[in-house]
């Protein structure tokens, strides 16, 4: 990335410079700093130049403090220890306002796919990506870049995504997370379709899946599908949620339909990532 020079900077307060344009234009695309990046760009856009530079002295220090280190493996074991862990904290929170905390009995292989996650779901196709862009505070889950992008003076070279886990946790189908499924030599990979999740009310899961090309030589699939495509047409026979699956307390979900109406929004939509083809059917 090329660095943008002082006269540069100088040509941001130039009186035929649009920003707003500029701002739409980028908010528009949904693709965040990470599209910038994808397309090549040589020169940071001017929607990101600092009209005033920090003033902050931002050169590392050679000094040898270091922040706290707290040790959270006794705190449960004594009230001595309780105690003493507690003091350690609030004296980390009023000299520092930073601190570390080591045994806190979140396994490091877990940290470590919670920051391979994040990468990998900023390095999947834009398209992707897109499907998550909002500005909703209201949404669980969010993908934007710049939180006051339309305010600031200048925007931050950043993308970020948040999960709202409290009081009421995202569902799962809300979080754009791959999980890999690692092939067992000589074994089936079974999943659940749209129409069986209709059937059984929501009880059984379509889950949204891709598959991935190899990185080396050609990816072979041979898919099954429990369907005969080649009668939807004629056959007027109607699938609604199974009869003894419902009560009063679970009331039907979707309305009856048949194989012809249920596969017409699948194929007009194409390969519309994460739109659900259930959605036209719920009552």
């Amino acid at each position: 990335m090329e660095i943008t020079s002082t006269n540069e900077l100088d040509a941001a307060n130039d009186s035929t410079y649009d920003r707003i344009a500029e701002v739409k234009a980028f908010e528009d695309s949904k693709l965040g700093v990470k599209g910038l990046s994808d397309s090549g760009v040589t020169k940071i856009p001017r929607m990101f130049y600092s009209v005033k530079p920090d003033s902050a002295n931002s050169s590392p220090t050679d000094s040898n403090f270091s922040l706290p280190v707290i040790d959270l493996q006794g705190i449960h074991k004594t009230s001595a220890q309780h105690a003493e862990v507690v003091d350690q904290i609030r004296s980390a929170c009023q000299t520092w306002g930073f601190f570390q905390v080591i045994n806190h009995g979140i396994p490091v292989n877990v940290l470590d796919e919670m920051i391979d996650g994040i990468r990998r779901f900023h390095e999947q196709d834009g398209e992707v990506r897109k499907h998550f862009y909002m500005r909703d505070i209201h949404k669980k889950v969010r993908y934007f870049s710049n939180g006051s992008l339309f305010r600031d003076p200048a925007a931050n070279w950043k993308d970020t995504i948040t999960f709202a886990m409290s009081p009421d946790p995202p569902n799962p189908d809300e979080l754009p997370q791959w999980i890999d499924v690692a092939p067992i030599h000589g074994a089936l990979v079974i999943n659940i379709g749209d129409l069986l999740q209709l059937m059984t009310n929501d009880r059984f899961i379509s889950v949204y899946h891709r598959v991935l090309s190899s990185h080396i030589g050609p990816r072979i699939s041979v898919a099954s599908f429990f369907m005969n495509l080649t009668t939807f047409e004629s056959s007027s026979k109607v699938y609604g949620p199974i009869k003894e699956l419902l009560s009063d307390e679970n009331p039907p979900i979707y309305r009856e339909v048949t194989i012809k109406e249920f596969l017409a929004p699948y194929f007009a939509k194409g390969l519309d990532r994460g739109r659900s083809s259930l959605l036209p059917f719920k009552l």
